[in-house]
């Protein structure tokens, strides 16, 4: 119960393409007293998406806990250089996690096309997801600003600091708010919970 009071409950995330039985797995959070879960996708290719999409609005009508879907994929955004990595070239770690060394594999260049395509399909497939959320920190700002016109209305992973060497214009949090007013829609602070903040 104290955990709970620390907010334990508050969020976990569902790796839709990541686990073998994602009903189970919503189940079993459900039943551990998580209200609010936040689906993801690992590293599913761009035709493989959509049946994660309706499979989430699927899970959405059965236990209604689902507070957002992230359907870009997490392991393919970040750009390094590495081995067999030509720099700026997005990769994802290929080894396993549980131990071993990993490496470092290229992954097909996006133009972003495919990006916002699976925010839009996203959006369409599981309408009673309230929230359809873009990595800002992880696809950038300029991606993040046209994904919330494809239908994204959260972004998540926003720098807290508002540090500005060169500038307050050019602080994190200028910058989104500046692109978000840009897309046409207003800026709103919210908490790890999802309640607005400011």
């Amino acid at each position: 119960e104290t955990l709970r009071g620390a907010g334990l409950d508050a969020i976990a995330d569902v790796p839709l393409d990541a686990v073998a039985d994602a009903a189970r797995v919503v189940e079993s959070l459900v039943g551990a007293g998580f209200r609010q879960l936040r689906l993801t996708i690992e590293n599913a290719r761009a035709p493989e998406r959509t049946a994660l999409f309706a499979h989430a609005a699927a899970l959405q009508e059965q236990h209604r806990c689902i507070q957002a879907i992230n359907p870009l994929p997490a392991l393919a955004a970040p750009r390094r250089a590495g081995p067999g990595s030509p720099s700026g070239t997005p990769a994802r770690w290929g080894g396993d996690v549980r131990g071993g060394d990993p490496a470092l594999h290229a992954f097909p260049p996006t133009t972003g096309y495919d990006d916002v395509k699976a925010v839009a399909i996203a959006r369409l497939a599981a309408l009673n997801i309230p929230t359809v959320q873009v990595d800002w920190f992880r696809y950038g700002p300029k991606l993040a600003q046209v994904a919330l016109t494809f239908g994204a209305d959260d972004l998540d992973a926003v720098a807290a600091a508002d540090d500005a060497p060169e500038g307050r214009r050019r602080a994190p949090l200028e910058e989104v708010r500046r692109n978000i007013e840009a897309a046409g829609f207003s800026a709103a602070e919210r908490d790890g919970r999802f309640h607005l903040v400011a």
